[in-house]
């Protein structure tokens, strides 16, 4: 179970419930088998260890948290704008399982270690879920205090231990995924405090997306500081609840009856959003992208140019 769980998260979860729902049918299985298979009786003594069938009431409780996240880093829409708050939400869940809510809320989630053990709460008072608690009333576990005690502490070692990997593998301060975060529809259409008056700290967070002349960029932030007026002002086929994507191309295609140019007045606008969703935030596309690269290039086209191997991207899609 361990080894396909380094790559496949979606099947663990499957593997765990389904043991579960098997779980009096195998140990009827392996209690004919383990005394003429030598190699079934650690199978056998785990099935009938009640400890046991509690750890695994804990993973297909825990898992779920993991996999969600994992499938939605899959979708094929953009999630740029989601991940952060997505990955916060996660990680303060998991603190909040072993410390106090009231240092988890009111401190930075980036300060927040959480292998500092003086922070957490004593391992008797971790919730470990409703099938545990189950389990851990059972007559025989009640009187096994050892047992018990070495589960929670097992418990406890894989909650700091997802943590400690979601920070080493996303940063809950990364100033680029902040600014980006708050740039959802609402936020965009709307005069609301949470909007900003002018993209000048977003040009120096995306300096290869952004307009490298000053004039270039008054124009793109009086863009910006003007849509929401306009929108109060007519009528537009927006809709605040659109993917992104969508969205912004329709932003691309507003006119003006006194526009005389082959653009819009939020063209501008428009193309720097497309190009800030556009951020490589590993999605379901990209990685979909990169194995048909991985695919063209092989050891007989390796000197294949950038051009080309866009081109037979481009044909595959068609």
């Amino acid at each position: 179970m361990l080894r396909p769980a380094q790559t496949r998260w979606l099947s663990l979860l499957a593997v765990v419930e389904r043991i579960l729902e098997q779980w009096e049918a195998l140990k009827l299985y392996f209690d004919d088998k383990w005394l003429e298979d030598h190699e079934c009786r650690e199978i056998h003594t785990a099935l009938r260890d009640p400890i046991q069938k509690a750890y695994f009431y804990f993973l297909s409780w825990m898992l779920p948290k993991f996999t969600r996240t994992n499938a939605y880093f899959q979708s094929e829409n953009t999630v740029l704008l989601e991940m952060h708050l997505k990955m916060q939400e996660l990680y303060r869940e998991l603190l909040l399982l072993i410390m106090p809510s009231s240092y988890v809320n009111n401190t930075p989630l980036d300060s927040i270690d959480p292998t500092d053990e003086r922070k957490h709460i004593r391992p008797e008072d971790i919730y470990l879920g409703l099938g545990v608690q189950k389990q851990l009333s059972l007559p025989e576990v009640i009187a096994d205090v050892n047992s018990v005690k070495q589960l929670r502490e097992n418990c406890k070692r894989f909650i700091v231990q997802a943590a400690v990997g979601i920070r080493k593998r996303y940063s809950l301060d990364d100033k680029l995924f902040i600014a980006v975060s708050n740039f959802n529809n609402e936020n965009c259409m709307f005069a609301t405090e949470k909007r900003q008056t002018s993209l000048a700290s977003t040009f120096n967070l995306l300096p290869r997306i952004s307009p490298k002349k000053l004039d270039v960029q008054q124009i793109l932030d009086d863009e910006w500081r003007y849509f929401p007026n306009y929108i109060a002002q007519n009528k537009c086929d927006l809709d605040v609840n659109d993917p992104l994507d969508v969205f912004w191309h329709k932003v691309s295609e507003i006119k003006t009856k006194e526009d005389s140019r082959s653009v819009g007045p939020f063209y501008n606008l428009a193309h720097f959003m497309l190009g800030m969703l556009s951020l490589p935030h590993s999605n379901a596309d990209c990685e979909r992208i990169f194995s048909h690269i991985t695919d063209l290039k092989t050891k007989k086209r390796n000197q294949l140019s950038t051009k080309s191997i866009a081109g037979n991207l481009y044909a595959a899609t068609h």
